[in-house]
């Protein structure tokens, strides 16, 4: 039996092969017969299973599991010895689940068993994933996540005495990972439509633009940089802007609004940040295209919104937002290396924290970056083309730069904490945060910013001609017209997939209606090949999957709930009812989209 079991452990679970036993945990005998695990904890025996009567135990727990909705995936805090998961297998057979042991030593002894109890855990389980250390199992739980649609925790009594600080830490990250799955399809449901026809329409722009890493990391590499947003605390700075300004001591560099009021007070930076997909995101730089200003350069994200670009009077430059499938396809330089990637990210102030750190500048200095309100403000006075998120409920206090509380809410949280990620994945960068009465930033340090100008900025640091250059982005365009070439004739396949994958599903549907189950099980795994030609073609991959994201997303969380459905007409209704709406959003959006992708190919095919 200890063969098949480490079989198992070898193809499917080879992180658990080099597992050793451990001193603190131990096999011993139950008062009622069997076994039991003690933990040495401080000196203290502690047990895994009551000693007296384990049995009743288990059966008091598992009776609170009597009504489990279908489609939950149960993971289990603790693995023990097994009992308490075998009993809920009992009860549940059709349940499919993980488990997440927290203590090593344990699971070591579990698989040293290597009875028929074990080796069937071992076959059922979906994941079994470790908490020491908790590191490196999360993207194993972000992907047990993504897949699945609704989970539910079972948690031994035992672990949550025993191991109380490995529980929260666990709860902690699964809240966070799910919270973080709800953020990116509340935000894919949003832009998905917008950032690949952006994609599109904005690729010329790509092509006959620089790209801004590469053109301005010679120049940036060891230098400060200012990073200057659109908060209360900017209209502070104004005159100590203008100084960094004149004298040339540091590169300064607006994000989205901003820009609107450093115009108001004739502080011009040397670039302006944008990245919005909204259609209305051309209001943020109206200013600038209204007084034909044409000495400010624009770094766009290659997925801005479409009328961003149109009418911009200055110079432009360009990076590539993780979000833009069609750059990361089409694009490479002549020596055949793909473009840097900016990941996308809730704030433009994040996506030009980024660039910096990627272009090596030695100190980034943030300025007007509040990330909570003062006196009520959200924006810096000047700014006039969006008055932002009013004051008033669901507003939060937060610790602020000097250690007050300030009052923030939880859009300007989530941006605090994807810069705090950013910075703190940062290294050979000072980051220095000039914003008064703002939030505090962690890796930051608080300074006034006329104190870091006085002890800090002592020297002309600033070259600007190469901003100003009228060279193009140097990709190599027999690279992309290859490539177009190729996806027209993935188009053409991909159409008569599409038209084969909709006379199955119509075909399943009939076969459910009249109970057909064998014709069924055969048009399930006609179904299944045609469904991955489908996902697997790249014209699909890079003009309609992206389109339809969501759908996918919420698709797949269903995926476990199908495959694990072993009758075949009930697994067919599935199929037509969750495959059929997906199937059909992507028809929706392949008619509204076939022309101006064919138009795309045409134009860029030269």
């Amino acid at each position: 039996m200890q063969s098949r079991c480490d079989f198992i452990i070898q193809q499917r679970f080879p992180h658990l092969a080099q597992l050793t036993s451990r001193d603190d945990i131990k096999l011993v005998p139950a008062e009622s017969g069997g076994n039991n695990l003690m933990v040495v904890q401080n000196g203290a025996e502690k047990f895994i299973y009551e000693q007296a009567d384990p049995e009743a135990q288990i059966a008091a727990w598992v009776a609170q599991f009597e009504h489990v909705m279908k489609e939950s995936h149960v993971i289990f805090f603790g693995i023990g010895l097994g009992y308490h998961i075998k009993a809920f297998q009992r009860i549940h057979p059709e349940i499919p689940f993980s488990i997440f042991e927290p203590n090593t030593g344990i699971l070591s002894v579990f698989l040293e068993q290597g009875s028929s109890n074990e080796c069937e855990i071992l076959s059922s389980a979906d994941q079994i994933m470790l908490g020491d250390p908790l590191a490196k199992t999360v993207p194993m739980l972000a992907e047990l996540i993504d897949r699945v649609s609704r989970i539910m925790v079972a948690i031994w009594p035992g672990y949550a005495r025993i191991f109380p600080d490995e529980l929260k830490q666990f709860n902690d990250t699964l809240r966070q990972l799910v919270n973080y799955k709800q953020q990116r399809m509340k935000v894919n449901q949003i832009y998905e439509k917008e950032w690949a026809l952006n994609s599109i329409h904005n690729l010329p722009f790509v092509l006959n633009t620089p790209n801004f890493l590469q053109k301005g990391e010679p120049y940036i590499e060891g230098k400060p940089v200012v990073i200057v947003s659109a908060g209360p605390s900017l209209n502070d700075e104004i005159e100590h802007l203008r100084t960094i300004k004149e004298k040339g001591l540091a590169y300064i560099f607006s994000v989205g609004s901003a820009i609107n009021a450093l115009i108001e007070y004739g502080v011009y930076p040397h670039g302006t940040f944008s990245y919005d997909p909204n259609p209305y995101n051309v209001n943020v730089i109206r200013k600038i295209i209204d007084e034909q200003i044409g000495t400010i350069p624009l770094i766009f994200g290659s997925t801005v919104g479409r009328n961003t670009l149109d009418s911009y009077p200055g110079p432009r430059m360009h990076v590539i937002i993780s979000q833009d499938e069609v750059s990361a396809r089409l694009l490479r330089s002549v020596s055949g290396e793909a473009p840097s990637i900016i990941n996308d990210a809730p704030s433009v102030a994040v996506i030009a924290l980024q660039c910096m750190v990627r272009m090596r500048a030695s100190t980034i200095i943030l300025v007007g970056q509040n990330l909570a309100y003062r006196s009520q403000k959200y924006y810096a006075s000047g700014v006039t083309n969006s008055t932002g998120i009013p004051y008033g409920e669901g507003m939060v206090q937060i610790e602020g730069v000097n250690g007050e509380k300030v009052v923030s809410n939880p859009s300007f949280i989530k941006m605090k904490k994807e810069m705090e990620f950013y910075i703190r994945s940062s290294s050979g960068v000072e980051f220095i945060n000039t914003t008064r009465e703002g939030a505090r930033i962690e890796g930051t340090n608080f300074a006034f910013l006329d104190e870091v100008i006085r002890l800090r900025l002592q020297e002309k640091n600033v070259d600007t001609g190469w901003m100003f250059d009228k060279d193009y982005s140097g990709y190599d365009i027999s690279f992309l017209r290859r490539n177009i070439h190729k996806l027209q004739q993935d188009g053409e396949l991909f159409r008569r997939i599409f038209e084969q994958l909709q006379q199955k599903l119509m075909e399943l549907a009939y076969l459910v209606k009249s109970g057909s189950e064998e014709k069924a099980g055969t048009a399930l795994a006609h179904f299944d090949n045609l469904f991955a030609d489908m996902i697997s073609n790249p014209y699909f991959k890079l003009y309609i999957l992206p389109r339809n994201r969501m759908g996918y997303e919420f698709l797949y969380s269903k995926m476990d709930s199908i495959k694990n459905d072993r009758q075949t007409l009930s697994k067919a209704h599935k199929v037509v009812l969750h495959f059929g709406d997906f199937v059909w959003s992507c028809q929706q959006d392949y008619v509204k989209s076939k022309d101006i992708i064919d138009r795309f190919h045409i134009t860029n095919m030269g």
